[in-house]
Parts: structure tokens; sequence; C-alpha cells
């Protein structure tokens, strides 16, 4: 019986691989550019839409006004703060 949970158990050991840590960044290409507009006409909330380059998900961020405006479609963009989405 102990000769049996000796196989069995180094059988599990040796058999088991390691699970491959997921890839992870905090950066993509900005796939869309836009803002919101008020009832006075006043624009606000200039937002981006970035796509992760490694996961290809898509993430909807709002920089201040100086970073959206110097921003441009198809740019690589990476976000402080923030290990992956």
């Amino acid at each position: 019986m102990k000769k049996l949970l000796l196989i069995i158990t180094l059988t599990a050991l040796v058999g088991c691989k390691k699970a491959e840590p997921t890839p992870k960044s905090n950066c993509g290409t900005v796939v869309a550019k836009g803002y919101k507009i008020d009832s006075l006409g006043n624009a606000y909330d200039f937002g981006l839409g970035i796509r992760n380059e490694l996961t290809n998900n898509q993430i909807s961020i709002i920089p201040d006004y100086f970073v959206w405006s110097a921003t441009q479609l198809g740019e690589r963009y990476c976000i402080e703060g923030i290990e992956s989405w």
C-alpha cells in the first residue's frame, strides 16, 4: 500500500507542469478618441480607447486635455498606475 501511494505521489509531482505566467502590459494602441459636449456646447471628458498590445482587450480612459490633444489614433500609449487589462 505504501509503494502504491509513493508511486501515485511521484507520478503526480513529475507529471504536473507549472502554468505559464500570463503576459502583462500596460501599453496598447489608441483606437478611439472622443469627447462629450454639455448643453452649452462646451466639450469635456476627453476620452481615449486603447487596445492592449498583448491581450487585445480594450479600455477607455479620460486623460487631461493636453495629453488627449497630443495623442493620435494608431499611436502607442502606456497607462501609468495600471498593471494590465
